[in-house]
């Protein structure tokens, strides 16, 4: 009778001590996740939000002065970004998920606005929301918004190219769901830049360097919320990123259309944007 109950006490013991550490390996598995994912998100999507603040004149004059300075338009850019942990929780889904490259390009509505009395401009930058190709069966949402305020060092003259020195802020969280799983970030980033360009007759190109603060966060959760990760300090990443941009805009009248690329350094992710705007 004491042997009977003494090997079901082992094997329930054995049962017990398996599905614990069954269950830690699982656990350890979803935080090792999580953690990569928002990795990922810090290296790469506030670098695409960065890149929404783009504009070709270094600094575009003062908004009060004979002629206003200010401007509005419509953006749109891309960049390539590797999310091989979101691939690879979301099970292989059809679509952009399933190899390296553009993720979610949303649209984006800019603005700028020369200052007063001192040598500044202030942009603004918002992201308008888009949901994914239903046929790709993924569900997905993107907010981004952002500023940035720039100091003319040196105003486009005659000879001399504008130079301007700044600081941005961004800020971009979002979603990503597929089946029964879900997906979500925020990431932010701090930046400071310096941008010079000249202006022509019709075309105005210009070159920037920027350095910045990035951090994110990740969670996950899948329907009835049988595996879930939230914002916890575990899952949250940060560090330093440094890009360097180039681009033109063609003047039309009080049209301009402006196309830029971006390269972030070390990790070679570039950017590509292009934009029409109407400015004075």
């Amino acid at each position: 009778m004491v042997n009977k109950v003494l090997k079901k006490t082992v094997l329930t013991s054995l049962l017990f001590f398996q599905f614990v550490s069954v269950y830690a390996a699982n656990t350890a598995s979803w935080e090792e996740s999580a953690k990569n994912f928002a990795e990922e998100i810090q290296r790469s999507l506030p670098f695409t939000a960065l890149t929404t603040l783009a504009w070709s004149d270094s600094y575009i004059g003062q908004l009060v002065s004979r002629k206003p300075h200010f401007g509005a338009g419509l953006a749109y850019g891309m960049s390539t970004a590797e999310f091989s942990t979101a691939r690879a929780l979301l099970g292989g889904v059809k679509g952009y998920l399933n190899t390296d490259g553009v993720f979610m390009p949303p649209v984006y509505v800019q603005a700028r606005i020369g200052g007063f009395f001192v040598p500044f401009d202030i942009g603004i930058v918002a992201s308008i929301p888009m949901y994914a190709r239903p046929a790709d069966d993924v569900t997905s949402e993107q907010q981004t918004f952002g500023g940035d305020i720039r100091f003319a060092l040196v105003r486009d003259g005659t000879k001399l190219p504008g130079v301007s020195l700044g600081i941005a802020y961004i800020q971009t969280e979002g979603r990503l769901s597929a089946k029964d799983m879900d997906l979500r970030w925020n990431g932010s980033a701090i930046e400071i830049k310096a941008q010079i360009s000249k202006m022509f007759k019709t075309f105005t190109p210009y070159f920037g360097v920027g350095g910045s603060y990035t951090w994110s966060q990740a969670s996950y959760e899948t329907e009835g919320g049988t595996k879930k990760w939230g914002m916890e300090p575990d899952n949250f990443a940060n560090g330093m990123l440094f890009r360097v941009f180039t681009g033109t805009s063609i003047k039309l009248w009080a049209l301009r259309l402006d196309l830029s690329m971006h390269l972030s350094i070390p990790d070679a992710t570039y950017g590509v944007i292009s934009g029409l705007r109407f400015q004075l």
